[in-house]
C-alpha cells in the first residue's frame, strides 16, 4: 500500500471515528431529554395525585360528600354544645324595646329621678335562637335550605349551628365573639367549620356575616338610639346587655 492510500485509509478511520463519537454524543442527548420528559411528567402526576387527595380529603372532612375510607377514618358529625328550645318563645319575649322600656321605667321610679342610669337586659340563648330562625324564614332563599338552626351561648362565645337540608344535609358551626364598639354591640367570627372542617374565619365573615350582621347585630343593637352599650356578659346560657341610657324621651 502506497503512502497516499495509507493517508487516505487514515483520514476514512478519523471520519468513521467522528462519526461514531457524533450517534453515541447524539444517543446521549436523546436519552437525558426522555429522561427529563419522563421526570416531568411523574411530577405532573404527582402533583394531580396530591390536589386530588386533597380535594377529597375536603370532600370527606366537611361532609359535602361522602368518599370511601377518608370519610370512615376522618369525619365526624358534629353537633351542639346543647340542644336548644326555643319553640315556645313569645313574642313578647322578643320584644327587645317592649323589655328595655319596662326596666327603665322600674329604675325611674327606684330613683324618683330622671338622670342617667344604667339598665340591664338578659336574652336568653332560647330568645336568640327564636331571632335568628325568624330570621332565616324572613329570607326565603335560605327557607328553602336551612332545616335547623339555634344559638348555645357559651362562657366565652355565641355557637351558632345550622344544619342544612337534603340532599346536602351540611353542616355549619359558627362561633361568635360579641364585643363593644362605639357604644353598640360588635359580632366577630372567631371560628368557622364546614362539617368537621375549619375553614379559616374570613370565609365564614364572607359567607355568613349576614348571621352576625344582619341577624344578631341589629336585634342587639336596636337600643342604639336611647343609649350605649357599656358591657357584654355571657352567663348561664344568657347574654346580659348593660346599657348606659341617656336619651329618655325617645324611649319614654
Amino acid at each position: 500500500m502506497s503512502r497516499q492510500e495509507e493517508d487516505k485509509s487514515t483520514k476514512v478511520e478519523e471520519l468513521e471515528a467522528e462519526i461514531s463519537r457524533m450517534k453515541k454524543g447524539l444517543k446521549r442527548k436523546q436519552n437525558k431529554k426522555m429522561f427529563g420528559c419522563s421526570g416531568c411528567l411523574i411530577l405532573f402526576l404527582i402533583i394531580i395525585l396530591a390536589i386530588s387527595l386533597i380535594g377529597a380529603y375536603v370532600l370527606a372532612k366537611s361532609g359535602l360528600k361522602e368518599v370511601p375510607f377518608l370519610t370512615a377514618n376522618f369525619y365526624h358529625e358534629p353537633e351542639p354544645a346543647r340542644l336548644v328550645e326555643a319553640d315556645n318563645v313569645s313574642e313578647a319575649d322578643k320584644d327587645i324595646l317592649a323589655r328595655l322600656e319596662k326596666s327603665v321605667s322600674q329604675e325611674l321610679v327606684a330613683q324618683q329621678q330622671i338622670n342617667e342610669l344604667t339598665v340591664s337586659l338578659d336574652l336568653s340563648e332560647e330568645v336568640l335562637s327564636a331571632v335568628l330562625r325568624d330570621k332565616i324564614k324572613e329570607k326565603a332563599s335560605l327557607a328553602e335550605k336551612i332545616e335547623y338552626a339555634q344559638i348555645a351561648i357559651l362562657p366565652d362565645n355565641l355557637e351558632v349551628f345550622i344544619e342544612n337540608k337534603d340532599p346536602s344535609n351540611l353542616i355549619i358551626t359558627l362561633n361568635i365573639k360579641p364585643t363593644i364598639k362605639d357604644g353598640k354591640a360588635d359580632l366577630e367570627i372567631v371560628n368557622f367549620k364546614i362539617g368537621d372542617l375549619t375553614l379559616p374565619n374570613f370565609i365564614g365573615n364572607i359567607s355568613f356575616g349576614f348571621i352576625a350582621e344582619k341577624s344578631l347585630n341589629n336585634f342587639l343593637n336596636v337600643t342604639a338610639k336611647y343609649g350605649q352599650i357599656q358591657n357584654i356578659n355571657l352567663m348561664n346560657g344568657n347574654l346580659i346587655l348593660e346599657i348606659l341610657i341617656n336619651n329618655f324621651k325617645e324611649l319614654l
